[in-house]
């Protein structure tokens, strides 16, 4: 069990940004901080693409773990197609009496400047809505308390390749930018920390013998998406928040290019950057909490 070294109850206040529906870590993201007792998870806002059948999917994941009362606000399509979620059809009938919004760029300014240096954003999609809310408010930034973007690549691009145009980052290049720029504490953790961390055949059995609902709305979720045993990519970036030990990093100065590359330069750092993967600990840490019995959203009061 994980005992040292993790963070205190309730400590954490956070938002996710997300473009969840396509790759399935997103929803894995989601679901653990579903299930850490320490993050006060306070909304989940939608980045790029079919944003009404994603939020629909972020809603149900939020519902069976019992947080009905954490808001879902769909962002900005971004630019390139418009595309169904793989994972769509999870999520098409369900009902909730939970809120879905609009105007995430919006919402995300107005917790940030009630709050300032209180807010842990989560970034694990591109950083469209992130663009967009520095456009409202140049110092959005500076007014978390930090920004953990998942995206980027130093050295490794896509399974341990050569350095490649990351997602998250060159979807929107020009967000991207905006965000790097923008002088918040940020840690970027790029697919040089990312790249193997794949679920094994015995962490999905793990799953199924668990039953609670989280767990078999990952084993379905993973069903719908390209392959059996995915790489989870985003919850690397929620072990930041988690475990002291998954937060070290190196400071860097990193800059986006207009193709969507991120490039560590010369200069006063800007960001962190993770470059361990820390696999044993991550999944210890990520099965402790699908597994266990009762989600912890499950016992807090709206």
């Amino acid at each position: 069990m994980l005992k040292k070294e993790t963070r205190h109850m309730a400590e954490l206040r956070v938002i996710l940004d997300t473009d969840i529906g396509d790759d399935v870590d997103d929803a894995y993201a989601l679901a653990l901080l579903v299930r850490s007792p320490e993050v006060q998870l306070e909304a989940v806002t939608m980045s790029t693409g079919r944003l009404a059948a994603k939020a629909n999917i972020a809603r149900r994941l939020l519902d069976l773990g019992g947080l009905e009362d954490v808001p879902v606000y769909r962002g900005l399509p971004g630019p390139g197609p418009i595309t169904e979620p793989k994972q769509a059809e999870w999520a098409r009938d369900h009902h909730s009496r939970g809120v879905i919004g609009d105007e995430a760029a919006t919402e995300l300014v107005r917790r940030a400047s009630a709050s300032p240096g209180e807010i842990v954003l989560l970034a694990i999609g591109p950083l469209t809505n992130l663009g967009a809310a520095l456009d409202q408010d140049p110092d959005f930034g500076r007014r978390l308390r930090q920004l953990i973007l998942m995206g980027g690549s130093l050295v490794h691009g896509y399974d341990y390749g050569a350095k490649s145009a990351e997602h998250n980052i060159a979807h929107d290049a020009c967000a991207s930018q905006k965000v790097f720029k923008c002088g918040a504490n940020l840690v970027v953790v790029p697919l040089d920390a990312t790249n193997g961390l794949q679920v094994t055949p015995r962490r999905m059995a793990q799953l199924a013998v668990a039953r609670n609902p989280i767990c078999d709305a990952l084993i379905d979720l993973t069903a719908l998406c390209e392959f059996e045993y995915p790489t989870l990519h985003d919850p690397r970036a929620c072990g930041v928040l988690l475990h002291e030990k998954l937060g070290l990093g190196v400071e860097m100065r990193l800059e986006v290019t207009e193709d969507g590359f991120t490039d560590h330069v010369p200069g006063d750092p800007n960001c962190k950057v993770i470059l361990s993967p820390g696999a044993d600990l991550l999944f210890q840490l990520l099965w402790e909490r699908y597994t266990a019995g009762q989600a912890p959203g499950q016992s807090r009061s709206a």
